[in-house]
């Protein structure tokens, strides 16, 4: 009797999946705790009956409490699996216990997964940004009806619209998405200037990423793209200056617009030249005339007078 072996093949969300097309989980352990690695004024731990605590150096973080930052603060979280998160200012953050899921419910973070450490998704309002080796930047402003930014210094990241099935776009290095809360599809990516983020950045350049190695590779073939012509510089002052990249003061140091997005060249209409007209013939002057002399009057001869006898 022949026996038929029937292979299945299970199809599982994408942003629930490592890269490699197998669950993040068999490759990693899951994110059961955080330590606190770094403080900067004012953060609290609220813990799961929502009663908010100053935050401390070396404290625990479980799956079922909640980081919360000031105005002006920072906060730095380290996983067993040497995973980074930094906060940036007013930033509520939390994760899943016996998962690979984080929730930034509002604020700005910056994500740093070492490479083959099995992954890590993000879920903020309207989108699911799933991670592997890939150090990123997120920000969430609430409000109507809210906006969410995702920058990629190095990696790739995948990011899913929640609630719409196969709405999804993968984010290179050195690119930005920035995404309505109440969108319905994802725009395309647009190019940000890395080196520009790593020098103003606080969350960035407050210590040095175990991944900043592979940020100046980005760097460098970004350069390379403006030299070729590939990207035009849309620095602040800059002809081509336009799209603002993330305004968080967690992440660009500064509250105001910015404009480091460099943009891809755009093809300019030809300039064509006004038509030439033809050099009128030149105008003959006529020759001026002499002024008019009136001709001389003849003498007038008197009358001859008859001779007397």
């Amino acid at each position: 009797m022949k026996i038929v072996i029937k292979k299945f093949v299970i199809l599982l969300p994408v942003t629930l999946l490592h890269w490699g097309g197998f669950p993040a989980s068999l490759f990693a352990t899951d994110f059961q705790q955080a330590t606190v690695t770094r403080i900067v004024e004012q953060v609290e731990v609220i813990s799961q009956e929502g009663s908010p605590q100053p935050a401390s150096l070396g404290k625990v973080i479980q799956g079922n409490m909640a980081v919360r930052t000031g105005a002006n603060s920072r906060a730095q979280l380290t996983f067993a699996d040497k995973t980074i998160t930094r906060l940036g200012a007013n930033t509520l953050f939390s994760f899943a216990g016996g998962s690979r899921q984080m929730d930034l419910e509002k604020g700005v973070l910056l994500l740093q997964v070492p490479k083959g450490a099995g992954g890590a998704t993000i879920r903020s309002a309207p989108v699911i940004a799933a991670i592997t080796g890939t150090t990123l930047m997120m920000e969430y402003s609430p409000g109507s009806p809210g906006i969410v930014k995702v920058i990629v210094l190095e990696g790739s990241v995948r990011v899913s619209l929640t609630g719409h099935l196969g709405e999804s776009v993968v984010v290179n290095a050195g690119e930005m998405l920035t995404v309505a809360a109440d969108a319905r599809q994802l725009p395309d990516p647009a190019p940000v200037d890395i080196a520009r983020i790593m020098k103003t950045s606080r969350l960035v350049n407050e210590a040095e990423l175990a991944s900043h190695g592979l940020i100046v590779e980005a760097i460098n073939a970004q350069a390379q793209m403006l030299r070729d012509g590939k990207l035009l510089d849309a620095s602040a002052g800059s002809p081509n200056a336009a799209n603002p990249a993330m305004q968080s003061g967690g992440i660009l140091n500064t509250q105001g617009t910015r404009r480091d997005v460099i943009l891809p060249p755009q093809n300019p209409a030809p300039h064509v030249p006004p038509p030439s007209l033809p050099n009128p013939p030149p105008q003959i002057q006529p020759d001026p005339k002499p002024p008019y002399t009136p001709p001389p009057t003849p003498p007038s001869t008197p009358p001859p007078q008859p001779t007397p006898i």
